[in-house]
């Protein structure tokens, strides 16, 4: 057994070894290794790519500095060239060299009529005599209209004062100038009132804009308000829903108080039934009221009443044994003055505590003996009863508690309507103004028109005529007086002309060769500066010609310059874009490397420990190999002995054989070695005694290395071994089947699987479309291989794409969830169904297509359905209805027909 067991150990051994052996270098460690290596290698290119990069960047922008500093250079040698040109330019308008030589050119043309006139007696051809003639008669025509300008002149100021003193001695049309002054003044306030309403709609116009965002938003609002205010309200028991009730009729009693949310259990567990008795002033409305109902109801009438008030004592009392941690019910119960009673009737003398330590406290105190209530709703009486425990947990909220909700909505929807009539009365503020602010742009347009007409008219009175003459009177008097000017100015220039000629002919009268040799020396001389200034001429415009060239080529170089500056910030602009993707290339391959680096490190771990357990395995092998060498050299030695113990007897046997052979006289000899003689040769026996001790010595001797039981250990593990092989070829038999019968149950499985999946699908997919109209739902494999692994939820609204269970409202996952549910129904029907509020949460239409499924869908089955929704209960055959009355809790069963 040992053995077994050890070789058994060896096999398990050798089988995790082989097992550890394959995982510690597989394919996933090769490819994350591959993987890694790739990584590496990629980003040490990145990165020796990024440093070519950054030093070509580097170049760039040196090369950059370079041209930016040859370009300041070019700017300041095209500055100071442009300045050169411009200092140039300057001095030519200045009367520089340029103007001197055109001065001297003109005055050596004059100096050469003179000389020729001198020479010939002519001026331009004409003889000098007849020029001074034809001058002087020049200046006596431009004398005469002088003296023509100068009349006209004189005229107009003599018109212009004539119709000045006429002007002066007009009488002012002040009708007209009424008029004018009124249409001003009506303009001016039109277009103030204009201005002010332009600024408050500029400054309101914002505010104008609020009316439209919030308009819809405050009616979405209050229209969800009045959805859960319905919704609400249809939660309440009938008698307790909003009614309209006639002159004299408050209501019931929960709906004329207001109650802290804290003690609304309290006060509920108080008054009970009496929160459903309505209010009436007095009794004959109470009366009339109560006829007109088409059902019971319990009236308290105002008049006739005698509620149970609280003494003062019993106050003072309460609030001093309770230290201010109770106060009686009517305190807490908040109401109109007018409806005091009816609280009083309602609650009467009961206190509300905190504790039930103290509501046990209060209730048996001798100067108070009241009914006290606690917050939980446990009752305490003054007559020694308790009632309490256990709490309604699937109750969420009272009824007080839902009144109060009702009363913050109804509140709530009050200052919405306020909102939504401040926004009605803003819009029609908002269209007042607009029709104020185009009223005023139309005065503003009418007293503009009025003005002119006005205007138009003062200008048509005599007055005006007159005032119109004098301005025009004005503009030719001014337009004379420049021609007069001009006149002189023309006048004075041939009078210098005239008698610079007729100079020029007394002079050629008196001494002609003297003047025309003056003239002649003049000449020369004005020769020889105009050859100077010819000289200089050239020399500034080669100076200017060099300079312009100068600016020309700094412009050129300038512009050059910018052109490869721009293509350097192109190729700069590039380079960084190529540097930012190769920088971030670095960043995703060392995060894939870091990546790949820590899967790597993980199998590195796993492939270390892996080589850690297989060392340990090794150690264990050689270890159990060790024993299993020893115990098969321990078994070999066992088999020799045994075969020598074998020979041993077999010679033991032939000796007693022997001695039995040559010992006639011992009558019998057992195999077993035994020998009984009778002893009757005393000397033969004696021989026979000494050789047969001699044999047993020797049987002794070699008895010593022998194992008694050694053989039928031998015999007993072989059995062993042959039943084990036996019972293992048994159970490998039915292992065999077994795992054929699983194989069988899982092909069985799936395929019910399947089948009852396609059935439940269709069937899914009908209820949900009847449930929400267009809508399609599906269940898909998660593993479209293996239906056991699980199914999921493929939804698609109408007008909507396809999406799962968290694009879903809460409505939309309830009906899914029922669909479900009405699905699996239809595959494997019951006779009985009981759905307790499915539709708590549901809309109203939703609730109504429930009922009409289930009506439709389900006609060989019973369902007990709890709602609280028409919609299921206008599909029911029977509807059962319960009340309390009285605080007794009623059903009442009603027909379809009912």
């Amino acid at each position: 057994d040992k053995a077994q067991e050890l070789q058994d150990r060896i096999d398990k051994a050798n089988a995790q070894k082989a097992t550890l052996e394959a995982s510690k270098e597989d394919d996933h460690t090769k490819a994350l290794r591959a993987a890694a290596d790739t990584c590496e290698e990629t980003l040490a290119g990145a990165k020796g790519a990024l440093e070519s990069l950054v030093e070509e960047m580097k170049g760039l922008e040196k090369e950059r500095g370079t041209l930016e500093d040859t370009l300041a250079q070019l700017h300041k040698d095209r500055d100071e060239a442009q300045e050169a040109v411009d200092a140039f330019t300057s001095a030519e308008a200045e009367g520089g060299v340029l103007a001197e030589y055109a001065k001297l050119e003109r005055q050596r043309d004059t100096t050469m009529g003179a000389i020729e006139g001198l020479a010939t007696g002519t001026v331009d051809g004409v003889p000098l005599a007849q020029a001074a003639k034809m001058a002087k008669k020049r200046h006596t025509d431009a004398d005469k209209l002088r003296k023509a300008a100068k009349e006209g002149v004189v005229s107009c100021e003599a018109s212009l004062e004539s119709l000045e003193t006429r002007l002066a001695a007009s009488t002012p049309d002040a009708a007209l100038i009424q008029e004018v002054s009124d249409a001003v003044s009506a303009l001016t306030s039109a277009e103030e009132a204009l201005a002010t309403l332009e600024t408050q709609r500029q400054e309101g116009g914002d505010v104008d804009m609020a009316p439209k965002a919030n308009e819809a938003s405050l009616l979405r609002d209050k229209e969800k308000l009045r959805r859960q205010i319905a919704q609400l309200d249809s939660r309440l028991p009938a008698a307790l829903q909003d009614a309209t009730f006639g002159q004299g009729v408050h209501g019931p009693v929960a709906r004329l108080i207001t109650v802290d949310p804290k003690y609304c259990g309290a006060l509920e567990k108080t008054a009970g039934g009496r929160l459903f008795h309505v209010v009436a002033d007095t009794l004959p409305i109470a009366r009339a009221y109560m006829k007109s109902m088409p059902r019971r109801v319990t009236m308290v009438p105002m008049d006739v009443i005698r509620p149970n008030k609280p003494s003062k004592r019993l106050v003072s009392s309460v609030n001093q044994v309770s230290q201010g941690k109770a106060r009686l019910a009517i305190e807490l119960a908040g109401s109109e003055e007018e409806l005091k009673k009816a609280v009083e009737y309602a609650f009467g003398c009961t206190v509300i505590a905190d504790t039930l330590d103290l509501a046990t406290k209060i209730a048996y105190n001798k100067d108070i003996h009241q009914k006290v209530v606690t917050v939980d709703g446990d009752v305490v009486s003054p007559h020694g009863t308790l009632s309490g425990g256990s709490k309604d947990t699937r109750q969420k909220q009272s009824i007080l508690e839902m009144i109060a909700d009702i009363n913050d909505m109804n509140q709530r929807m009050e200052e919405l309507d306020d909102s939504l009539a401040a926004l009605a009365e803003a819009k029609a503020n908002k269209a007042k103004a607009d029709r104020d602010l185009r009223q005023a742009r139309q005065s503003v347009t009418l007293m503009q028109e009025k003005v002119k007409l006005a205007e138009q008219r003062l200008k048509m009175s005599p007055r005006g005529l007159l005032s119109n003459q004098c301005t025009e009177m004005t503009d030719k008097l001014k337009q004379a007086q420049e021609t007069l000017a001009t006149r002189e100015a023309e006048c004075l220039e041939r009078q210098e002309v005239a008698d610079r000629l007729k100079a020029q002919a007394d002079a050629l009268k008196s001494g002609s060769g003297r003047t025309l040799e003056a003239a002649q020396e003049e000449l020369v001389q004005l020769e020889k500066a105009l050859k100077k200034l010819t000289k200089a001429k050239a020399s500034a415009q080669r100076d200017k010609a060099a300079k312009q060239a100068q600016l020309e080529s700094a412009t050129h170089s300038i512009e050059e310059s910018k052109a490869s500056l721009s293509k350097l910030l192109e190729d700069i602009s590039a380079l960084t874009l190529q540097q930012n993707e190769a920088r971030a290339l670095c960043n995703r391959l060392s995060e894939q490397s870091m990546t790949a680096q820590a899967a790597l490190d993980a199998e590195t771990s796993r492939v270390s420990k892996t080589s850690g357990d297989l060392n340990s395995i090794n150690r264990s092998l050689g270890h159990m190999t060790k024993e299993q060498q020893e115990m098969e050299s321990a078994r070999h030695k066992a088999k020799d002995t045994l075969k020598r113990n074998k020979e041993s007897v077999q010679r033991i046997k032939a000796a007693l054989k022997e001695v039995r052979q040559t010992n006639p006289s011992i009558k019998e000899w057992p195999s077993d070695g035994d020998v009984s003689m009778d002893g009757e040769d005393e000397e033969s026996a004696e021989d026979m005694r000494q050789r047969l001790d001699t044999i047993t010595e020797e049987i002794d001797t070699l008895s010593k290395g022998l194992d008694k039981h050694g053989s039928a250990r031998y015999d007993q593990l072989a059995k062993s071994c042959s039943e084990l092989n036996d019972k293992r070829a048994i159970l490998k038999q039915d292992k065999d089947k077994i795992v054929e019968f699983i194989a069988e149950v899982n092909a069985k499985k799936v395929a019910a699987l399947t089948e009852l999946h396609g059935q439940v699908n269709t069937d899914l997919r009908r209820m949900f479309d009847k449930l929400i109209t267009g809508a399609v739902a599906n269940l898909t494999y998660i593993d479209e291989a293996d239906i056991t692994k699980g199914l999921q939820y493929e939804v698609r609204l109408p007008k909507t794409g396809q999406t799962g269970l968290d694009g879903l409202s809460g409505g939309q996952r309830s009906l899914l969830a029922l669909s479900l549910v009405m699905a699996l129904l239809k595959v494997r029907p019951a006779p009985v169904y009981i759905l307790d509020e499915v539709d708590a949460a549901l809309d109203l239409s939703h609730t109504q297509h429930i009922g009409e499924l289930i009506k439709q869908e389900f006609n060989n089955s019973q369902f007990i359905v709890v709602s609280l929704k028409e919609g299921m209960w206008s599909n029911a055959s029977v509807l059962y209805r319960t009340n309390v009355e009285m605080g007794v809790s009623n059903v009442t069963r009603f027909g379809n027909q009912d």
